[in-house]
């Protein structure tokens, strides 16, 4: 048997409820109530089917009742009747008919058992007749009950549950109720679970469109940063190089400009430091892998640090030629980072071993100093950003903790590792960076050897004057002829008459931009030949394969070197 509870909202019946229970259960519930042999009581559906019966009721369970039974007691919540049972015994029975569920609960007594007691006392009739009544009543009441009021509630909790409301699990004597109460439980904490993980989503997609932002935010302080600092370092450091090479090579204005020039590109390592961990950490930095000689560029890196002033600790190199795949500037970065990490914590008095080995299939590059030492729980968070060693008061260290950070993260793109080892304080230092090898090729790396520059017309692009002017004035100094324009207009005058071999041009020109005045020389077979070369305050390698795609044949960083310009220059094909 079943019964059924529509769970409607606004009007429209949106799912059933469905009670399912067996008959015999409503069997002994008649039988618990005290229907003995002598009587006969049936429960009816509100269709009319026989739903229990306490006679026979293997014959007469799911039949129709009698059709006189049913007119009788349509429209009518309870009363007595006569009539006759399923067996054709003539009868006098009581009735109630539930006003939820529709059910009707009848009891009767056959007429030959019932009217000689009738016949006896009227009294005892009314008796008879009010308990058959309270029998009925009792039984319907205790269907409202164990049945019905379940029911109710479950109805109320389909549409509770629709709505997002807590719902209430009613008490039934009636296992099948029972089971259907356990069925909400289990479906109430699937809902719960699964809002709790559509909120957990909705909270992720939230973070990640906030991190989105965040580091769109972060990209273009960067590109700012880079761009407001670099300008004005680039023109601070031209100036430097025309001072050192044009101006008075003794006294305090010498030792003043070495101040800047120390102090501006140390500034210059910091931002790119900076950047560049920005950029790493984020999958930003690109790499322009080439062969080179690790000694050779260690040798280089070396002599630039001898050539400097200022007293600093004895600097050694030993080891031999071994060939990497490897992006020159990073691979740079990391040998200045880890001497400067040396210089730092090696007094002048001290002594650092540069070691260049190849093992098998790896490349090591070994940075030895026997300074200041660190703890050995220190080592392992090292290579963070942001980490140093202990500062004194006076900060005479200095540094932002970026440099070997930066260095672990090139080490990471280059498929290699570094590692750091102390005996503890006191007791030096020892670094360890190491990268895939590979063959030497066929002909080997001159990069920065050859015989003295020629003379060479240079056309500059810039249109911030201090940029321009320093740029200028060190180009001249070096032996170039050099003119200079301050936008792609006034560049395209000069250029009518005159045919320079090479063309520095600013990618932030007002008006027509660095890259579209490019790509219109490229379009001129005239111009062919010209080697351009970008002007950029921006430190990125990312949009470098844009470059050379609109015909720029490399990049110029601001601030730049007077090595750079000139090894700008050696490479400029031979005049014919």
């Amino acid at each position: 048997m079943s019964y059924r509870a529509p769970a409607i909202r606004e009007g429209v019946v949106r799912f059933v409820v469905t009670v399912a229970f067996a008959p015999e259960e409503l069997h002994v519930l008649l039988r618990r109530e005290g229907a003995d042999d002598g009587w006969i009581a049936s429960i009816v559906d509100r269709r009319g089917a026989i739903a229990a019966r306490n006679v026979k009721p293997e014959r007469f369970l799911g039949q129709q009742a009698p059709a006189a039974f049913l007119e009788a007691t349509r429209g009518k919540e309870q009363g007595i009747e006569r009539g006759v049972s399923l067996e054709g015994v003539p009868l006098m029975y009581a009735f109630s008919r539930s006003k939820v569920t529709g059910w009707t609960v009848a009891a009767g007594r056959p007429l030959s058992m019932a009217e000689a007691p009738l016949r006896t006392s009227f009294w005892v009739w009314l008796i008879v007749v009010g308990l058959l009544m309270m029998l009925g009543v009792h039984l319907a009441r205790r269907l409202w009950v164990d049945i019905g009021l379940p029911l109710r509630a479950l109805a109320e909790n389909a549409r509770a549950l629709e709505r997002g409301e807590p719902i209430t699990l009613p008490p039934s004597r009636v296992r099948e109720v029972r089971e259907c109460s356990r069925a909400w439980e289990v479906a109430l904490r699937a809902e719960k679970a699964r809002r709790g993980q559509e909120s957990l989503r909705l909270a992720a997609e939230a973070r990640s469109r906030a991190s989105e932002l965040a580091t769109r935010e972060k990209d273009r302080l960067l590109a700012a940063l880079s761009h407001e600092l670099r300008n004005p370092l680039g023109a601070i450091s031209n100036s430097v190089h025309v001072l050192e090479i044009a101006g008075p090579r003794e006294g305090r204005v010498a030792d003043m400009i070495a101040i800047i020039r120390r102090q501006t590109g140390h500034l210059g390592r910091l931002l790119d430091d900076l950047l560049d961990v920005a950029r790493a950490t984020f999958g930003k930095m690109s790499l322009l892998l080439e062969p080179l000689d690790l000694y050779l560029l260690v040798q280089q890196t070396l002599d630039a640090y001898r050539a400097g002033s200022g007293p600093m600790a004895t600097l050694s190199l030993q080891g031999e030629s071994v060939w990497v795949d490897a992006d020159r500037t990073r691979l740079g970065q990391v040998v200045r980072n880890l001497i400067d990490n040396a210089l730092k914590f090696t007094p002048a008095a001290g002594s650092i071993e540069v070691k260049v080995s190849g093992a098998g299939d790896l490349a090591t590059l070994t940075v030895t100093d026997d300074g200041a030492g660190m703890p050995p729980e220190l080592i392992e968070h090292l290579f963070g950003a942001f980490v140093q060693r202990e500062q004194t008061i006076d900060r005479s260290q200095g540094g932002l903790g970026l440099g070997l950070a930066l260095v672990r993260k090139i080490a990471d793109l280059h498929y290699g590792t570094v590692t750091g080892e102390s005996a503890g304080v006191g007791h030096g230092a020892r670094f360890t960076f190491s990268l895939p090898r590979r063959a030497a090729p066929a002909s080997p790396d001159v990069r920065g050897v050859g015989s003295p520059i020629e003379a060479v017309p240079i056309l500059v692009v810039e249109d911030r004057p201090d940029q321009r002017e320093s740029l200028v004035h060190l180009l001249r100094i070096m032996g170039h002829e050099v003119r200079a324009a301050g936008d792609a207009a006034q560049a395209r005058v000069m250029l009518q008459d005159w045919q320079p071999r090479l063309i520095f041009i600013d990618l932030g020109l007002p008006g027509e931009d660095g890259i579209e005045f490019a790509r219109s020389l490229r379009a001129q077979s005239r111009h062919a030949q010209v080697r351009i070369v970008a002007l950029t305050a921006y430190g990125g390698g990312d949009y470098s394969a844009r470059l050379r795609e609109v015909g720029f044949d490399g990049k110029l960083v601001k601030p730049s070197s007077h090595a750079e310009l000139e090894q700008l220059v050696r490479a400029l094909p031979p005049t014919d």
